[in-house]
């Protein structure tokens, strides 16, 4: 009897095992957390500057009597002016818009507890038809629903989402809904009025080839191209049916399409790097001045735009969002380049290194 408790406890811990193995290869073999402190500390050796490892997730660096604290994937430099003033999404649009600056229209509502809740909202708001469906105050593109076309759409996606259900990364899990503007995804990242990195975010992609459902396609992907070994393809039904496809539909030869809307490295996605002088003069005064605005240190900003060659004042663009805290890790694989530049570039200005 012992002998065979013995040797299930092996098989079961022999195939946890290799799911977990799995699991991290899909992710090129190690989690963000750590990638991020392994990045800070060689930034930290090649600056020598002293730091406190206190886990896979945290990390102290100290130069000079000043601290940088940095806890995957939030670090302080914006954490006291945030304490103050409420860095949320619906703050910082509202604080864009009266500077003038393009933000799509939106609308706020309480987390959603009931039916009646649901009816008040679609009968009530105010943004038309197609919209964006996001949480107010969480991370990482969780629970945003974007092309949303009529009614039964919004309630659907409210219904199976959000009614009495909890968003991670939210403080609040109240929602709010936007305009969906259509273009290229660009993430910004400035320090005061200096920009650091201009970064384009493409989703995953897969090609039709008229005998595969999306679903097989993206697996044939993930398991064969080297960028989505490491970044793998997330499938986002609902995006999907948003533009009359489901995962099992079969995609006529040589069609593009992507299987999620997001362009981040999380849903599979690409990131390159933009020279400075491809962008409008107008788009680099704009980037340079949020900081100002919304009287931060360090930001990324998420535009949304058909042509960032043009100015944003002459075509349908808006700011998608401001992040507090823009990723490190995502300029360090803009162009699969592994560069630790903009990192060190951050700490030598928020420790005032010359």
């Amino acid at each position: 009897m012992n002998k065979l408790i013995f040797i299930f406890f092996i098989y079961f811990t022999f195939i946890y095992l290799l799911k977990y193995k799995k699991k991290n290869i899909s992710r090129g073999g190690k989690k963000p957390p750590q990638i991020a402190i392994e990045l800070l500390i060689k930034c930290c050796k090649k600056l020598k500057l002293k730091y406190n490892l206190l886990d896979n997730h945290r990390i102290h660096i100290i130069h000079n009597n000043k601290l940088l604290n940095f806890r995957y994937p939030i670090y302080n430099i914006n954490y006291n002016i945030c304490k103050q003033k409420k860095c949320n999404k619906p703050s910082v649009n509202k604080i864009l818009f009266e500077n003038k600056i393009k933000v799509p229209q939106y609308e706020v509502f309480d987390k959603i507890t009931t039916l009646s809740y649901i009816e008040y909202i679609i009968k009530n708001k105010k943004i038309k038809y197609p919209l964006v469906v996001k949480p107010i105050d969480s991370t990482g593109g969780i629970k945003v629903f974007v092309n949303i076309k009529n009614d039964l759409e919004l309630k659907n996606i409210l219904l199976q989402y959000f009614l009495n259900k909890d968003i991670k990364h939210s403080k609040t899990d109240k929602i709010m809904l936007e305009t969906y503007i259509i273009g290229t995804e660009y993430r910004v990242i400035c320090y005061n009025n200096i920009i650091l990195n201009i970064l384009q975010r493409t989703p995953g992609y897969i090609i039709g080839d008229g005998i595969h459902t999306i679903k097989e396609l993206t697996n044939l992907k993930n398991k064969t191209n080297k960028h989505n070994k490491k970044h793998p393809i997330i499938i986002n039904e609902p995006y999907l049916n948003s533009i009359n496809l489901s995962s099992n539909s079969i995609i006529e030869l040589n069609k593009k399409i992507n299987p999620h809307y997001i362009g981040t490295l999380d849903y599979g996605g690409y990131i390159k790097k933009i020279p400075i002088d491809k962008i409008h003069k107008d788009n680099i005064k704009m980037f340079k001045n949020i900081n100002k605005i919304l009287g931060w240190k360090i930001c990324g900003v998420d535009i949304l735009i058909k042509d960032i060659s043009k100015s944003y004042k002459k075509q349908n663009c808006g700011i998608n969002e401001v992040n507090s805290s823009p990723s490190i890790i995502t300029p360090y694989y803009a162009d699969e380049a592994y560069s630790i530049d903009t990192i060190i570039k951050i700490l030598k200005l928020y420790f005032e290194i010359n």
